[in-house]
């Protein structure tokens, strides 16, 4: 997806400036490298949550510049070898993909193209991420009085989602209820403790 975008950008952005491979690359890695750098300012010091999506960037910034050094010995320069490799990433694999966006630039202007397709496609990922990153750092909780202490973990309406926890290790025990407040019995109470942040405990 964040490749496909890449391509968007390079037909949207048009300049009389001589041809330059290595910028094209660096524009193929530059949606990518905003979306690692979103998931660390959304994460935080929560590294598990981005480690992943830094070494997949690594692998394919390295894939885009040292690549073409071995599959395109037999070109002199370095320049060269980045045209060849272009030349074979935009051959008949691709040609559905530049059609479709020549199509749609000539039809509409590329400007609102580009940002509907971010809209689109980035919207539903970052809401994902901001939503899971409150839940990860998230402290406070209401805790019923109950036996065994149940976490109060979503709140809809009138029902609440609970699970039992453990204190200690601070894990929630995947062992969901779902409480009516109109049939929840008077003598359960509910106080807001600090006993995150909750992960949730692995099943055996």
């Amino acid at each position: 997806v964040l490749i496909f975008l890449a391509d968007v950008l390079l037909a949207f952005i048009k300049t009389k400036k001589r041809y330059s491979p290595i910028r094209n690359c660096l524009l193929c890695l530059l949606f990518p490298i905003l979306f690692v750098i979103g998931k660390i300012f959304i994460y935080g010091k929560t590294w598990k949550e981005w480690i992943y999506y830094v070494v997949g960037l690594i692998i394919l910034g390295l894939f885009e510049f040292l690549f073409p050094l071995i599959s395109h010995r037999k070109e002199k320069t370095y320049r060269d070898k980045l045209i060849a490799q272009e030349k074979i990433e935009r051959s008949s694999n691709f040609e559905l993909i530049d059609g479709f966006i020549n199509f749609v630039f000539k039809r509409f202007s590329g400007r609102v193209v580009l940002v509907i397709i971010l809209i689109i496609i980035l919207s539903p990922i970052l809401s994902y991420d901001l939503g899971k990153s409150k839940a990860i750092r998230q402290e406070e909780f209401l805790i019923t009085n109950s036996y065994p202490q149940m976490v109060i973990l979503k709140i809809y309406g009138d029902k609440l989602i609970a699970a039992p926890f453990d204190r200690d290790s601070k894990e929630i025990i995947p062992d969901f209820s779902v409480i009516n407040l109109n049939n929840i019995e008077p003598t359960v109470t509910l106080t807001p403790e600090k006993i995150g942040p909750l992960k949730l405990r692995n099943r055996d």
